[in-house]
């Protein structure tokens, strides 16, 4: 497996992170071709449920065959082939015992294990084992050569979740996992590498005991994408020769964030790109650290009650990141070296560094308050501020435009359509323009602005027009900033000198496109829009087909109707901010769960073309009954200022999707300049360092990774149709198929 890691330079600094890339479905496609496949079907009433039925089955599908299993209770077996065994209806199979590999590889999918009291759900203790949308209620034990691969799983055992020892190797994605007291418990040299996963409620059995999401004791551990939630330590480290984490978050974990003791001197931790919160009742340090060598870049760290890191002995690298404390020292360094360059060290009203016979450097960056004089250390300061820092504000106030370059701070409003934002604010700077030369004594033609609003039904098109409206007339070339809608039949009952909006859109829905192409109605559509005189502009509003089809019968309808502004459907991270714009005007604060939930619950609706939801009348219905939900259940609580959760948001979803939501979704960003993938979780900082190429980017969702929009965006050329008509032709084909 050393061949897939790479690594890579991070620009920004010296430091050196390791990707490991996933390779859990290559090393399938290699070992399970599709070709020359048997399968055959265990029937229970037939077979029955003995674990001699699954051999018979074994042995009659030969090598890599495929064995479907009916719904029933079947007993624990010796996974001694190459096969792959299924649930023919997923949560409805289960197998009530152990199941041993003793070989490989195989395939478990879709199977409930609920093995007896005190024992293991699966012992790998050779060969290669994948298992996908499976249930473990029960522990996994891996030893020796044995080799584990988990995909949309879930573990939950009273005693170790996953247990590794003696040089044994597991990989695992997009899975929930807790146990007692340990949800992953690595020894002996053992590997692990977790992607997308969560570790949650590891406590110990006892008061004596110490529960953490990973124990780590002399092995191999990395990292990506994953939430450590409400353990009591998120990861113990414990003579680690090496652990890295990337886009990593903790939160709510009750003693500590990260404990490491006895590190050799060449064991390293390496975090990047990550955040950790503590808890005001916690009693040690959000992350302690002994021994060995760490490094941080782009990390996060607050502390409501203690420091935000403590360390003894220990050489620490810190590139542009941030150590928050409230009443005492945000960084704690007994010993050891310390080399820091632009971040962040912050305290409330204790010194933000306390040292201790401490050496390195500190270049840029704040400490505020600043360091004890007195202190003996000989760490070295250049560039560094002492001032306190300016929070960002929590609203920004859209300034005025007044100028070219405040344009886009208008705009940057409208959520998603780049195409139509782009033409508007070209739209705008010909207005400032005109504004600009009239003010010089240029004598020239009021500008007219009417146009075409093409693609699917509300899509936005009206809040891109209030938005453009509303420049205009800060601009002072419209009197009035409001939008009138009116339906194509009613422009003839409409007389111009009335008109007191900015905007008049007009709507040409279905019903209506049998008038458009009448000399009626283009001659109503010239005389209502030359009427208005350049007091406002006339936008049309429906499919581009039928709207270029009218403007092709006159020469001036299509100079008059010159603008084109395209629409198309909301991606699902528009409408996952579409409702969070909803949120932020009612003032309800949002759970970081939910923050989670919204992109996968749109992805799976976006997929599906459920339209009910994909606009934004769509989006305010869902809002609508969230918002009841949510009122009821403060209402039950007691407290009106709850934060809301995912329970509060119910809608159809697939199985596919519930399983993302109820194991660990795997939610990426993908970075513009090296269309490399980079894990997303909610709470980390919205603007990423990509981990392939360092250049950073804003990523204020992330997309669910095995969804059909992110296949569909990964492929070069490939998108969404815009416009009704297309919509339905889309609609009609995926029917078809």
């Amino acid at each position: 497996f050393a061949k897939h890691d790479v690594p890579l330079g991070d620009s920004r600094s010296g430091m050196k992170i390791t990707i490991h890339p996933r390779t859990y479905e290559k090393l399938l496609a290699a070992d399970f071709s599709q070709r020359d496949r048997r399968e055959i079907m265990l029937d229970p009433v037939v077979d029955g449920f003995t674990q001699k039925s699954i051999l018979r089955g074994m042995k009659r599908v030969g090598k890599s065959g495929i064995i479907d299993l009916g719904p029933g209770r079947f007993e624990g077996f010796a996974l001694d082939r190459h096969v792959e065994i299924i649930s023919r209806e997923p949560g409805l199979t289960e197998i009530a015992g152990t199941v041993r590999a003793t070989t490989g590889p195989g395939i478990l999918r879709g199977i409930t294990f609920r093995p007896g009291q005190n024992s293991p759900a699966l012992v790998v203790s050779s060969g290669s084992v994948f298992c996908e949308d499976c249930e473990f209620w029960g522990a996994i034990e891996v030893e020796g050569s044995g080799r584990l691969f988990l995909k949309n799983c879930l573990v939950s055992s009273e005693d170790n979740g996953i247990f590794l020892y003696d040089k044994a190797f597991a990989e695992i994605i997009s899975s929930r996992i807790s146990g007692q007291p340990a949800g992953i418990f690595l020894s002996k040299n053992s590997t692990c590498y977790l992607h997308h996963c969560r570790l949650e409620s590891c406590h110990g059995k006892s008061a004596e005991d110490l529960g953490a999401g990973i124990f780590n004791s002399s092995g191999t551990l990395y990292a990506e994408g994953t939430e450590f939630f409400n353990n009591q330590v998120g990861v113990y480290l414990k003579s680690c020769p090496s652990a890295e984490f990337l886009a990593c978050h903790w939160m709510e974990n009750s003693i500590s964030a990260v404990l490491s003791e006895a590190t050799p001197a060449n064991g390293r931790l390496a975090i990047g790109g990550s955040a950790a919160k503590g808890i005001s009742d916690s009693i040690y340090p959000v992350m302690v650290l002994e021994g060995g060598s760490a490094s941080f870049s782009g990390v996060r760290i607050s502390a409501p009650s203690h420091s935000a890191l403590s360390a003894v002995g220990t050489s620490i690298e810190v590139d542009s990141s941030e150590f928050r404390s409230i009443d005492v020292p945000s960084m704690d360094l007994e010993g050891g070296l310390l080399v820091a360059k632009d971040s962040r060290f912050l305290s409330g009203t204790e010194p933000a560094l306390n040292f201790s016979g401490t050496s390195g450097s500190i270049a840029g960056g704040v400490i505020f308050p600043p360091q004890n004089a007195s202190l003996r250390h000989s760490v070295t300061f250049a560039g560094v501020s002492n001032a306190a820092p300016q929070e960002p504000l929590t609203h920004v106030p859209v300034p005025r435009v007044v100028s070219m370059e405040s344009i886009p701070h208008l705009l940057s409003r409208i959520i998603g359509q780049p195409a139509a934002k782009s033409e508007l604010e070209r739209l705008l700077r010909l207005a400032l323009a005109a504004r600009e030369r009239k003010r010089q004594g240029i004598q020239q033609e009021p500008p007219v602005f009417s146009g075409i609003c093409v693609g699917p039904p509300l899509s936005g098109q009206r809040i891109a027009l209030e938005k453009f409206a509303a420049a205009l007339h800060e601009l002072g070339e419209l009197q009035s900033p409001e939008v009138l809608e009116i339906v194509l039949p009613e422009l003839t009952s409409v007389e111009p000198s009335t008109v007191r909006a900015g905007i008049v859109m007009v709507g040409v829905d279905e019903a209506a496109s049998n008038l458009l192409l009448t000399p009626s109605t283009t001659e109503n559509l010239l005389r209502f829009s030359r009427g208005l005189a350049g007091r406002a502009h006339v936008f049309l509003v429906g499919d581009r087909d039928q709207l270029h089809g009218l403007l092709r019968t006159r020469l001036e309808l299509s100079r008059e109707f010159s603008t084109e502004l395209r629409f198309e459907i909301f991606s699902p991270s528009d409408l996952a901010s579409l409702f969070v714009e909803h949120c932020r005007r009612e003032k309800i604060p949002l759970a970081l769960e939910t923050l989670k939930k919204l992109p996968v619950i749109f992805h799976g609706l976006h997929d599906r073309l459920q339209r009910r939801f994909l606009t934004v009348d769509g989006v305010t219905e869902l809002f609508a009954d969230t918002r009841r939900n949510y009122l009821e259940r403060c209402s039950h609580m007691g407290n009106f200022n709850l934060e809301l959760e995912p329970s509060d948001i119910v809608v159809p979803l697939d199985r596919s999707i519930q399983i993302a939501l109820a194991r660990s979704a795997e939610l990426v960003a993908v970075c513009p300049t090296c269309k490399g993938h980079n894990a997303w979780l909610p709470g980390l900082a919205p603007s990423l360092h990509c981990a392939h190429c360092g250049d950073e980017f804003k990523a204020p969702w992330g997309m669910l990774k095995n969804s059909t929009f992110f296949r569909r965006r990964s492929v070069p050329g490939a998108s969404f149709r815009s416009g009704a008509v297309a919509l339905r032709r889309t609609v009609a084909a995926i029917g078809r198929s």
